[in-house]
């Protein structure tokens, strides 16, 4: 969420930053339950604690075993304790104040569609308006228009304002090539390449020809990636050399010790090298994420509507299943006079009232598992993960259902079960090795700050964006507003930096979905960094004389500082597709009864710090889906496109 680009050495599993131990037990819950006062529900708590909004689930969902404690998964074998982490909260209400949404004139939607009327029927619900979210809706609006009679209809619906807060606009060239390989294959790792570049490029192309490169501050000034050791960059250059081998654009620039000192200033203490890449971009992120939201709503015959703060707290079944007059949803437009509300497949729930809608799209990146809790992930801390999944982990029917968080309609509403439905048209492979989605989508916190160099525009030494190495900080400058015409005043560039998460505590901020605060540790080492990484261009941080040995100024140049939410999975790489329960946490004879359960879901989530050079990308591939589906048509995989990024791909 809040940055476009992991450094490349953190292209691999999270056993690489060290992050597989902050995704287990520093926020693992297993779950028990505790009886409310009705005696047709449940509450769900955690361990010790009650939850402060308690989940209500119908106590049929739920099984017991003869002298054991009543669990969620009562399936588990006598002896085994079987954890999720709990799932997701929604977001926040009371979010840090950001300099991309916060700025006077930076968001002009952010309370689009609040108030007044809701839209109570669409063929397409997204969840989430941050670059998923629109960019699916953009891609829809291009490939339904003119397709159906009767408009086609699409709905965002935002948990709070109008949503991006952050990232870069620059895809990763070639580095951890040779991991991928070794991963995958070699055409798996040359597509995760292939599709940043088709994302940022498609991005840069709507820029150029929509002519709004200063509405979006875009600039495309370059990055520099620096190398903390001798063999970081030999890793880099044979990395470089398979790229070449493979066809790759590695077009870059090598730089010694002397050529970052000289040029830009560096530290001269810290001995590092480093690369240029040129086709790297900046801009704000919001900006963009508006101007493709308004080409959606006024170059299309598809009726795209936003509504912000309207978070969705449920998704149950509208009927079980389709039959009006023996039609086919998925080609029933949304202004057909035979086609109400009721006879939609989904019924999306909000504080306002609720949707009807044939499609969902969840866009949520890492709040996914507030309404698909298996995404929380299995909490490996306890076991080998291997035996843990394979032979622990499974849901009965009742677990499932109780897993899915109510997504069973209410008594009143009670339908039955549905009959067996065709099977998905997306193919599945064998059962074996275990999915991606077994270990879920992990909310981790990140940590951004906008601070003033302490020289003029004139005196500073750099324009392009940095990775500053070693798997966690990340900057760049702007110099947009550094000539203000109006007082005739010049001021010095403001740098956007994000990072320093290893100082924040010991868990990483993995499992941390609250942004209404900052972690005091991570501040500390933001404002340590850039003075210590650019002698004399950046003033140190106000602490006391004693403490350092050269004085700091009282006026540091900070102006802003926030958190912001990310989505972490184990492999790095996100899920898109089809939403579907991990078979490994279905028994043997439910797999094939539960494969349509989610009929008509889809999901595009799990960036891992990386979401801007690949979400536009992913959400074309999920509206492509979408449209195969209402047109009839076949959905071909794009070229550019991983296999192991598809919900239904296993495990390497």
């Amino acid at each position: 969420m809040l940055r476009g680009i992991l450094p490349w050495s953190t292209y691999r599993p999270f056993t690489t930053l060290g992050l597989l131990l902050a995704l287990t037990a520093p926020f693992a819950s297993s779950y028990e339950l505790q009886e409310l006062s009705s005696p047709h529900c449940t509450s769900l708590a955690e361990s010790s604690e009650e939850l402060s909004q308690p989940t209500c689930i119908p106590n049929d969902y739920l099984s017991t075993s003869p002298g054991s404690v009543q669990t969620v998964f009562s399936s588990v074998p006598p002896g085994v304790s079987l954890k999720l982490h709990e799932r997701a909260s929604l977001p926040v209400q009371n979010s840090t104040k950001s300099f991309w949404l916060d700025t006077p004139g930076a968001n002009p939607l952010a309370e689009e569609g609040s108030e007044g009327e809701l839209t109570r029927d669409a063929d397409v619900c997204i969840i989430g308006s941050g670059i998923t979210g629109v960019s699916t809706s953009w891609h829809l609006s291009k490939m339904l228009n003119g397709r159906r009679e009767g408009d086609s209809s699409v709905v965002i619906l935002e948990a709070r304002r109008f949503w991006r807060n952050g990232g870069h606009l620059t895809r990763n060239p070639f580095l951890s090539l040779l991991h991928r390989q070794a991963t995958y294959n070699t055409s798996e790792a040359v597509k995760s390449f292939l599709i940043e570049q088709y994302s940022t490029s498609s991005l840069v192309d709507f820029i150029h020809d929509k002519g709004i490169e200063n509405a979006v501050d875009f600039v495309q000034e370059g990055l520099v990636t620096v190398f903390h050791t001798e063999d970081d960059e030999i890793q880099a250059r044979k990395d470089w050399a398979a790229a070449k081998e493979a066809g790759l654009d590695a077009e870059v620039t090598w730089l010694d010790n002397a050529d970052l000192v000289e040029h830009y200033g560096l530290n001269p203490e810290l001995n590092y090298t480093g690369l240029s890449t040129p086709d790297a971009h900046n801009l704000w992120p919001c900006k963009l994420v508006t101007h493709l939201l308004e080409d959606a709503q006024t170059s299309s015959d598809v009726h795209v509507s936003l509504h912000t703060n309207t978070p969705v707290t449920d998704i149950t079944r509208n009927y079980w299943p389709f039959d009006h007059q023996n039609q086919d949803e998925d080609n029933i437009s949304s202004s057909s006079t035979t086609l109400t509300t009721q006879h939609r497949r989904w019924k999306l729930h909000t504080p306002r009232g609720t949707i009807g809608c044939s499609y969902v799209v969840h866009a949520t990146n890492g709040y996914a598992s507030h309404l698909l809790p298996f995404l929380a992930g299995i909490d490996e801390s306890d076991s080998d993960s291997e035996s843990h999944l394979t032979s622990h982990s499974r849901l009965s029917p009742a677990d499932l259902d109780a897993a899915r968080g109510g997504g069973r309609p209410p008594p009143e509403e009670e339908h039955p079960l549905p009959e067996p439905q065709p099977p998905h048209p997306h193919p599945s492979p064998p059962p074996s090795p275990p999915s991606r989605g077994a270990y879920g989508i992990i909310p981790t916190r990140g940590q951004v700050g906008a601070v003033r160099a302490s020289v003029p525009p004139a005196e500073f030494k750099w324009r392009n964006a940095w990775d500053g190495g070693g798997g966690w900080e990340y900057f760049f400058p702007r110099f947009q507003d550094t000539n203000d015409v109006e007082t005739n005043t010049t001021k010095n560039p403001l740098i956007i930096l994000g990072g320093e998460r290893q100082h924040s505590g010991g868990n990483l901020e993995a499992g941390v979905a609250d942004d209404s605060s900052l972690n005091p540790l991570v501040s500390t080492a933001l404002r340590a960094f850039l003075p210590h990484f650019f002698p004399g261009q950046f003033s140190l941080p106000a602490v006391e004389e004693s403490d350092s040995k050269q004085a700091a100024s009282s006026n540091d140049g900070w102006e802003m500082e926030w958190t912001g939410i990310m989505a972490f999975t184990k492999d790095g790489d996100p899920l898109v597709g089809p939403v579907t329960v991990p078979e490994e946490l279905l028994t043997t004879g439910e797999v094939n009864a539960q494969a349509n359960y989610y009929e008509g879901q889809y999901i595009s989530a799990g960036y891992s710090g990386h979401g801007m050079p690949r979400a536009f990308a992913c959400a074309e591939v999920v509206a492509g889906m979408i449209k195969a589906r209402i047109t009839g048509e076949e959905w071909t995989k794009p070229d550019w496109l991983p296999e192991h990024y598809l919900t239904w791909a296993r495990r390497a």
